[in-house]
């Protein structure tokens, strides 16, 4: 089992270090148009729909949520060192997982918003 409170330690610790995708506005195959709070369906789907997309798992770093900050998990898409956000309207701040696609899912669902103070 993760340990959370380290793990999430070490991805606050990289937050200087996030990466901002660039927003991509994408309609699927079919017409439609990515599912609002469905970040990682949308990713994964996307990425089975275009060759040469790969998911990417991390966590949303929230720096304006005062009076603390968040980490949410995330998923987007890239190609080659491009990374997009195809799910929400705007993008903010990513650490990408270090760790199995397996790990990250347990930790979404056990851990996904992790509070901390500004700064810290």
């Amino acid at each position: 089992m993760i340990d959370k409170s380290a793990y999430f330690a070490e991805v606050w610790s990289r937050k200087l270090q996030a990466i901002t995708p660039r927003v991509h506005r994408i309609l699927f195959n079919d017409g439609s148009a990515p599912v609002a709070a469905e970040c990682h369906s949308n990713a994964d789907r996307y990425v089975l729909e275009n060759l040469g997309f790969v998911v990417e798992r991390g966590w949303l770093i929230e720096i304006d949520a005062l009076p603390r900050s968040l980490v949410a998990a995330h998923s987007l898409v890239r190609r080659g060192s491009q990374r997009f956000e195809i799910t929400a309207d705007r993008a903010w701040p990513f650490v990408p997982h270090v760790g199995t696609d397996e790990e990250f899912m347990w930790l979404a669902r056990n851990g996904s918003a992790q509070e901390f103070l500004p700064y810290g």
